[in-house]
């Protein structure tokens, strides 16, 4: 417990521990209620709104783990024709949630793809890209992972292309002006 409390306190980041934070807000957090268990300082550290991300990740360097894993799920399957792109196919921070963390401290990996050819990539601002190569007919399914930096959780979803002929035309009336 002491060492949890000073790693939330001191300015070496070292393992799991990148937080430096001083004594104010551990000094807030005693004085809003009396502790007798560790567990009940980090509830009352969580009611006061402090930084759970990175002292949850300091508390862990000392072995006690408070981090509930991150969550994906229900990543919809995307379908388009083929030759066709789709940026921002999927916003990853929509279907992904971590209590201790904001969307924007969350990572996303993709830890599966059983075809490369149907170009799925995760760009800088978590969202699913899909490039698919020339010609490419097909299905795949794809597993994206995402971090708090202590623990993952994982969603599959699928991307298909399929050949599109257009079967609708439409004719547009010709105007021809004599000169």
């Amino acid at each position: 417990m002491t060492g949890a409390l000073w790693d939330i306190y001191d300015n070496a980041n070292d393992g799991f521990d990148q937080y430096s934070d001083g004594f104010e807000e551990i000094w807030d957090t005693l004085n809003y209620e009396t502790y007798d268990r560790f567990f009940w300082f980090w509830l009352g550290w969580k009611d006061r709104g402090h930084n759970k991300h990175d002292a949850v990740r300091a508390i862990y360097q000392n072995t006690i783990d408070y981090d509930a894993p991150p969550t994906i799920s229900g990543l919809p399957d995307r379908r388009l024709p083929m030759n066709f792109s789709w940026n921002n196919a999927i916003d990853l921070w929509f279907y992904a949630s971590d209590a201790e963390s904001a969307d924007w401290q969350l990572s996303y990996t993709i830890v599966g793809n059983t075809d490369p050819n149907c170009g799925v990539s995760i760009d800088s601002l978590g969202y699913v890209d899909i490039n698919p190569a020339h010609d490419w007919l097909g299905s795949s399914e794809v597993t994206i992972q995402v971090s708090d930096g202590l623990k993952t959780g994982t969603d599959t979803f699928m991307v298909e292309t399929y050949f599109w002929v257009p079967t609708d035309f439409v004719y547009l009336p010709i105007i021809v002006k004599n000169h």
